[in-house]
Order: C-alpha cells, then sequence, then structure tokens
C-alpha cells in the first residue's frame, strides 16, 4: 500500500523506498496536516479551491497511469483503491498549498498551471530527495566498515590507498595486520555514478576521516553530502 500511495503523491516510483521506509504515508503529509485552511480557501497562487482540486485530479490520473504503465504486468499487481486514492489526493493538496512556488514552475506558455509539469516537478523533486538519502546512506554504510577496519588493525587506510582498502587487502604501507576479510564485497558509487571522495588524516575531521560526495554537479560546494555536516 505504501508504495501505491508514494508513487500517487509523486507522480513516479522513484520515492517508494522512502515511502516504505518511513512509518505512515508521508512525512510531509503529516506535517502539513495543520496548515491554515483559510489559505485554501482564498486561493494558492491564483486558483481558487475548486480550480485546485481540479488540478489534484488532473495529477492523481497522470500519476496512476503511469503506475499501472509501470506495474500492471507484475503478477503481483494489484489496482489502486479508492481509499489510496483520496489519500493521495489529501497529501498532493497538501504539498501544493504549502508549496505554492511549485504551481509559478508548472505555468505554460499560456500562464496556466500544467498538471502534467506538476506531476514532472514532483518526480524530479522525489528523485532528489530518494539520492540524498542514499549518499547518507551510503556513507553511514562505509563509515562503519572504516571502524571495523581500524578495529581490527589499529589504524585507517591511508588516502592512497582508499576506500578499495576494504574490498582488498592492501600490499602498501601502512601495511594491515589483522585485515579480516572484505569488509565490503562492493565499493558503492554515489547515487550520481561517482566515486566517494576519502581522505585520512581529515581535514574536517582531524580526529578521523573524511568522507564525502560532490552531489549531482561532482564539483565540491554547498550541495556536497558528507560526513561531518
Amino acid at each position: 500500500m505504501k508504495k501505491l500511495i508514494s508513487f500517487l503523491i509523486l507522480g513516479c516510483f522513484c520515492l517508494s523506498a522512502v515511502a516504505i521506509a518511513s512509518d505512515g504515508f508521508s512525512s510531509i503529509g503529516k506535517e502539513l496536516r495543520a496548515f491554515d485552511k483559510e489559505a485554501v480557501d482564498k486561493g494558492v497562487t491564483g486558483l481558487s479551491r475548486e480550480e485546485l482540486k481540479v488540478l489534484v485530479a488532473e495529477i492523481i490520473e497522470i500519476s496512476l497511469k503511469k503506475f499501472e504503465k509501470e506495474f500492471s504486468s507484475d503478477p503481483n499487481y494489484m489496482s489502486v483503491s479508492e481509499e489510496e486514492k483520496e489519500t493521495g489526493r489529501k497529501e498532493v493538496m497538501n504539498i501544493l498549498i504549502a508549496t505554492p512556488g511549485l504551481l509559478e514552475q508548472a505555468r505554460d506558455e499560456n500562464g496556466e498551471v500544467s498538471a502534467k509539469k506538476l506531476v514532472e516537478i514532483l518526480k524530479a523533486q522525489g528523485r532528489a530527495e530518494t539520492e540524498l538519502i542514499v549518499a547518507k546512506t551510503n556513507i553511514d554504510m562505509l563509515e562503519t566498515s572504516l571502524r571495523l577496519y581500524e578495529l581490527d588493525n589499529g589504524f585507517y587506510p591511508s588516502t592512497s590507498q582508499s576506500l578499495s582498502a576494504l574490498k582488498e587487502k592492501p600490499t602498501s604501507d601502512p601495511k594491515p595486520i589483522g585485515w579480516n576479510s572484505p569488509y565490503l564485497k562492493e565499493i558503492p558509487e554515489d547515487p550520481w555514478g561517482n566515486p566517494y571522495h576519502y581522505v585520512y588524516p581529515g581535514i574536517q575531521n582531524k580526529e578521523k576521516f573524511d568522507l564525502s560526495s560532490y552531489g549531482p554537479d561532482e564539483v565540491e560546494s554547498d550541495d556536497d553530502v558528507t560526513n561531518w555536516k
């Protein structure tokens, strides 16, 4: 059920893993339940309540078609219930009310808000959230493996030995004296297909090591995912 609702909320299946990992439907939706209802009645960025309802219905319809196309051939496929559709409508409504800037981004050349554009915007937003979660999870996993390496050998791999030391025993100095089989079978890349950056001794973490991904722009900047912030 959570997978279906996630798909309905975001118009794609890219946030399914996040929804499954969470407790309930959507933390975003839960937090927005207390949103001032007067904002809806007065209209959101030029849309009346009725217009907003029509827009949300279009988003749900587009999402359902995408969902059916993606999953209908799966032997475990289950059609979306009315209860799930209603939950999806409420979640999408709350997201649009709380972030009216999304509606402005989705206006076409005639100034009309496009449901298709909104689905793509929400899809991209969901993918970005998922990528950040994956990057953080990988860094946590690498950090744990490096600590196990240090417990066995008394030190961390050098920068030049890199994260590869977790998979294959280094032959260069400092040679590990208690290397205990692979600490990881595979060294993950970040969600954007690049290796994680490893520095020991750390520049930011002077007592241990620095781990980071430069994010989608592949350049050291504010969107980096690190083990020090």
